[in-house]
């Protein structure tokens, strides 16, 4: 089996960073804000404890000052979760896990297998931090535990366990459930901050923080095992109805979105590729992956008329887009090229756009938007 890298910003891809910073900030600011409460609670009992001492007088209004401004500072670094759902859009959960399972086992970082308990996963979110946050959420598990299997199970409740600690509030809304790890008893389940209360300490990673924090920037929890913690752990994200449309309550006709057409996805992040392919085949396209550009090149060329359209990211090892394209259009002055990118703004990529490149996808994007691109290339 192969080892499970670190969690560092630096191992994501770069063009993202910036979103899932925002998660790590969330998780990272909600822990910090628990040890505070609780760093309160014990000046509130020395207060009490040392009220007649009048040489402790002086360095309790400091703690106490100290205690109100670290709380202020907080208050100010928590991303609102308003913030994120600006690129929110409807997603398929049992799409995104079924990718997540199967890139798990291919790239060997354990033999994992996904139990599908729900015929209708809708979640609102946004696509690639909630790609990432399910991608990591079954490492968290693998990282507390040398298990040679990983069980992923997808559920749909209609309530959640009614625990001190969480952040999903009393409401009446329905969840789903992504849990990782060895089975444990209904009960044992209690919110991450519970469990760290429950045992008096904070050993968090970063990649258990990035998750806590993704699931809260979409109105969720993370749950864990009373007894086994991460080892066992199980993600809350609200339910959402939106089934059948790609973008918020906008409605959708798939049928005038899709084709039959080959795209050739030029992409280097494997985490892109399962729900890009999926949504893709979906509207009935059939896609062919490269993950870089020369091997864009070389599918291109080998394959004549065969391929209708090349969704091109611009920053790829070997061969970066730039350079993909010319390649492209001296093979086939007619090659229809879309250029994607998150790195790379639409005004620098203006001279591949000045030779003949179809459009210019910013990544994040929505799926939608996507969808509607690539059919007004190919019409």
């Amino acid at each position: 089996m192969a080892e499970l890298n670190p969690f560092t910003l630096s191992n994501l891809p770069e063009d993202e960073r910036a979103v899932y910073a925002e998660a790590l900030v969330s998780g990272q600011s909600a822990g910090l804000a628990y040890l505070l409460e609780r760093a309160s609670s014990y000046q509130d009992l020395v207060e009490l404890e040392l009220e007649d001492n009048p040489a402790a007088v002086v360095y309790l209004r400091d703690g106490r000052a100290a205690l109100s401004q670290a709380q202020t500072l907080l208050g100010t670094s928590d991303p609102d979760p308003e913030d994120a759902e600006r690129d929110f859009e409807a997603l398929d959960l049992s799409s995104l896990m079924h990718g997540v399972t199967d890139r798990i086992s291919r790239i060997e970082l354990t033999d994992a297998s996904l139990t599908m308990q729900c015929e209708n996963a809708a979640v609102w979110g946004n696509i690639l931090l909630l790609q990432q946050a399910m991608f990591q959420l079954p490492c968290v598990s693998i990282e507390s535990n040398k298990h040679p299997t990983l069980s992923v199970n997808l559920n749909h409740v209609s309530a959640v366990p009614a625990q001190r600690g969480t952040d999903l509030g009393e409401d009446d809304r329905e969840f789903l459930t992504v849990t990782c790890g060895p089975q444990v008893p209904e009960e044992e389940f209690i919110p991450l901050l519970e469990y760290i209360s429950a045992h008096g300490k904070f050993e968090a990673s970063r990649r258990l923080l990035f998750v806590f924090g993704a699931l809260r920037l979409h109105s969720g929890d993370l749950f864990c095992s009373r007894t086994r913690g991460p080892e066992t752990c199980r993600a809350y994200l609200p339910f959402s109805r939106g089934e059948g449309t790609m973008s918020g309550g906008e409605s959708v006709n798939e049928a005038d979105l899709g084709g039959t057409e080959t795209i050739l996805l030029v992409d280097d992040e494997a985490i892109i590729w399962d729900v890009v392919i999926d949504m893709l085949q979906s509207l009935g396209y059939t896609v062919v992956l490269a993950a870089t550009g020369k091997e864009c090149v070389d599918i291109y060329a080998d394959n004549p008329g065969e391929i209708d359209l090349v969704l091109l990211d611009m920053i790829m090892p070997e061969m970066n887009g730039y350079d993909a394209y010319f390649a492209l259009h001296k093979i086939d002055p007619d090659a229809k090229v879309l250029l994607s990118s998150g790195y790379v703004a639409e005004e620098d990529a203006q001279d591949v756009l000045a030779a003949g490149a179809a459009g210019f996808l910013k990544k994040p994007y929505r799926l939608i938007d996507l969808a509607r691109k690539i059919r007004q290339v190919l019409s």
